[in-house]
């Protein structure tokens, strides 16, 4: 953990230090760049790196935000972190949902995405087509989808312009 210390004059701090301050329980952020992981400790550092540190927390529980490889990543960091006795929890925040091989097949390109209007309908949509790998790191994964009069999702752009347009209208009605 960083805290901050520095004094203050006219209301303004100057002479700002970081200082690292053990706990034993950590929270932070984990991401991949150029197949390397990075973990928040101090800004963005090698997972390597801060593993050489002194102090470091017993456990750890981390959001990771990946989209390649996330369950691969997710146990490669798990098992790095035990090897320096850090109990750690991975969570995948951010993932390709859908199998890869959907898209190969061409099988998503064939899906009605306008009949998607039902939590029953998304549920199956995605045990039909969702990456298994990430689907199963949260057992409870169905949950998010029980009531999707409050679900608010974010459009990419690759979605064909008629159906964002729809989900920008309902996002607004949120």
């Amino acid at each position: 953990m960083v805290s901050y210390y520095g004094t203050l004059t006219d209301n303004k701090f100057v002479n700002v230090d970081k200082h690292h301050v053990y706990n034993k329980i950590g929270r932070s952020n984990v991401k991949v760049v150029d197949n390397d992981i990075f973990i928040n400790a101090q800004n963005y550092i090698k997972l390597n790196d801060f593993l050489q540190y002194e102090n470091k927390p017993s456990s750890l529980k981390l959001k990771l935000f990946c989209k390649d490889n996330a369950s691969h990543v997710s146990d490669t960091i798990i098992d790095k972190l035990n090897e320096h006795n850090i109990d750690a929890t991975v969570e995948i925040v951010s993932a390709n949902l859908l199998n890869e091989t959907s898209f190969i097949d061409n099988e998503v390109q064939d899906v009605n995405i306008e009949a998607l209007n039902s939590s029953n309908t998304i549920i199956e949509f995605f045990k039909s087509y969702g990456n298994e790998d990430i689907l199963t790191k949260n057992d409870r994964w169905e949950n998010y989808f029980e009531n999707i009069d409050h679900l608010i999702i974010k459009p990419s752009d690759s979605i064909p312009i008629q159906i964002k347009e729809k989900i920008d209208k309902k996002n607004d009605i949120i």
